[in-house]
């Protein structure tokens, strides 16, 4: 027979029973089962037994636990992942099991966070929308959770992967005109030379700020007149400001040249 018996143990509960979990597969021989037994094994790493009751607020806080560990998480990553779920996703599922939760009940929470109102970000005062990037940003928490209470067999599927991500609607990057180029640049000559840099370097070179914030001068080449973009300068409540070794993504990677206006 090709079918093979895993075991996994998680040592004793308090009468003294060994807790143990177990999985049938097809493997041809002892050398792929084994391969699969390895694999089964990391899937399962930081999961606990007893744990298939837990609400989606418990599961939440033992996934924030361990996942941002394992996968080494950017602390502001981890930051942006822990006020996402604490304002959105536990006050709607937090009391439910999680392995209760359906593609009906998902489909719901997304259609009533959709009606929902964001935080006053206006000057009129006016309560807007949740964005549609905001709903798709919440989606894709949801999904790596749920796909994580998946991997370590606390659910028996993932119930969102039968529900339509939000849909976002593609914006056109908005450029500076040449006339607004200038009278900005025009406005900057009141202000402090720090703030003077940090504008001129995003308008000539299209820095992001806090990619502007982390440069220093070991990036810098004279010889080019550039500077290499390959950390940013972040700030969390939990730490304040600190810089951060890698830009958002590989492509944020370049480097840019100075105008000569610009140039030391």
């Amino acid at each position: 027979s090709n079918l093979w018996r895993l075991t996994a143990f998680f040592g004793y509960d308090e009468r003294g029973r060994q807790k143990k979990k177990q999985k049938t597969v097809t493997a041809k021989n002892q050398t792929e089962a084994n391969r699969l037994l390895r694999k089964w094994l990391s899937d399962l790493e930081g999961c606990e037994y007893n744990t298939e009751n837990q609400t989606v607020a418990q599961f939440v806080g033992y996934w924030f636990e361990r996942y941002p560990t394992i996968k080494k998480l950017a602390p502001r990553t981890l930051a942006t992942y822990e006020d996402d779920s604490a304002r959105y996703i536990i006050p709607e599922l937090g009391r439910i099991k999680i392995a209760d939760l359906s593609p009906t009940m998902l489909i719901d929470y997304f259609c009533r966070l959709a009606k929902r109102s964001a935080v006053k970000r206006s000057l009129d005062g006016v309560d807007r929308p949740i964005s549609g990037r905001t709903q798709l940003k919440i989606y894709r928490l949801l999904s790596v959770i749920l796909v994580s209470a998946y991997k370590w067999e606390l659910i028996p599927r993932n119930p969102l992967e039968k529900v339509t991500p939000p849909k976002v609607e593609k914006l056109k990057a908005r450029l500076y005109s040449r006339e607004i180029a200038s009278s900005l640049i025009e406005a900057l000559a009141k202000e402090d030379e720090q703030f003077q840099l940090i504008v001129l370097m995003s308008i000539f070179t299209g820095e992001r700020e806090s990619e502007v914030l982390g440069l220093d001068w070991d990036s810098y080449s004279i010889i080019e007149n550039s500077f290499y973009i390959h950390q940013s300068a972040q700030y969390i409540k939990k730490r304040g400001t600190y810089i951060h070794p890698k830009p958002k993504n590989e492509s944020s990677k370049r480097t840019p040249l100075l105008p000569p206006v610009m140039r030391p």
